[in-house]
Order: structure tokens, then C-alpha cells, then sequence
């Protein structure tokens, strides 16, 4: 990650990582990496990821790929403007935007290195706004008692919230 960041990659750690990031502690393998990265910021990314040996191995319309990396499978996840401001992530058609509300980037400083993360209060928003884990999902579960039940609380609402567009 550091040497992504070194090669000026802009991009943001997000997934199963980026929670045991986020956390603390890592309660399950993972079989890859995941990174966010707004789409005017992709080919610099792909660039980096080039310069550390990775290549693609496939890419998909949305913008997405799933490249190989320093022995890891890196998904590159691109994330666009929604209409009506904010981000959404590409790979999702109509999916809700993260709301101007919640913070999206949080920095993790670990044993020297310093790492961009996708923010605990956007990981939650994430999975209860596309509805694609159950509720009883570990990491959700692990990201609300984080938060705190107060601040888990508003993230559900936001997330849930009819009135937001998306699904």
C-alpha cells in the first residue's frame, strides 16, 4: 500500500482489509484487497499498480478490474459522481451515494506506515444502503459496536432513508 502511495496513487482501502484496519484486529482470511479510487484518479492508480510489478487480470465495463499485485489480488473498485453530488461506486448502477453527512476517509498511522481507509461510519453505509450482507453480517455487527449504538443509529437511517435514491 505505501508503495502505491509513494507512486502518487490516490485511492482508499475498503473491504474486509480495510475494516480489520479500522478495527483493530482481523477475525477472517481475506483472498484479496480491495481499493476505491475516484474515476479521475483511476489511471494513476492503474500506473502505480503497473510500477510494482501488478498487471490486470480482468476488467470489467463498470471500470472495475481485478489485478495481481505483490503476490495479492487487488480488486479496483472506481467510484463516480451521483446526480445530485457525492460518490457513488461505479459497479453499482443506482446505488446510493455516501451521504455529504458522513466522513467518508479516515488515515491509519501503523508501524510507521500511513493508510487511507474508507471511514467505519461509509463501510457500515455501504453494506445496509446496498443491502448485499444480512444485518447479522460479522463485520457489520464488529463496524456498529465501533461506531457506538448512537452514531450506528444515524447511519442507519441515512442509509435506509427512502428519500436518498438508489435501490
Amino acid at each position: 500500500m505505501s508503495a502505491l502511495g509513494q507512486r502518487g496513487a490516490a485511492f482508499q482501502l475498503f473491504g474486509g482489509w480495510g475494516v480489520d484496519l479500522l478495527l483493530g484486529e482481523s477475525l477472517r482470511p481475506h483472498k484479496d484487497v480491495d481499493l476505491v479510487v475516484r474515476q479521475g484518479d483511476l489511471a494513476r492508480l492503474e500506473a502505480a499498480l503497473h510500477s510494482v510489478g501488478g498487471h490486470p487480470l480482468r476488467r470489467y465495463p463498470s471500470g472495475c478490474a481485478v489485478w495481481a499485485a505483490g503476490g495479492l489480488s487487488v480488486d479496483v473498485l472506481p467510484l463516480c459522481a451521483a446526480p445530485g453530488g457525492g460518490l457513488r461506486p461505479a459497479w453499482r448502477l443506482g446505488a446510493r451515494p455516501w451521504p455529504h453527512e458522513l466522513e467518508t476517509l479516515t488515515w491509519l498511522e501503523r508501524d510507521g506506515a500511513r493508510y487511507p481507509l474508507v471511514s467505519a461510519a461509509a463501510h457500515l453505509f455501504r453494506k445496509w444502503a446496498d443491502r448485499t450482507v444480512p444485518t447479522a453480517d460479522p463485520d457489520t455487527a464488529r463496524l456498529a459496536a465501533h461506531l457506538g449504538s448512537e452514531r450506528a443509529a444515524l447511519v442507519r437511517r441515512l442509509a435506509l432513508d427512502p428519500g436518498r435514491g438508489g435501490l
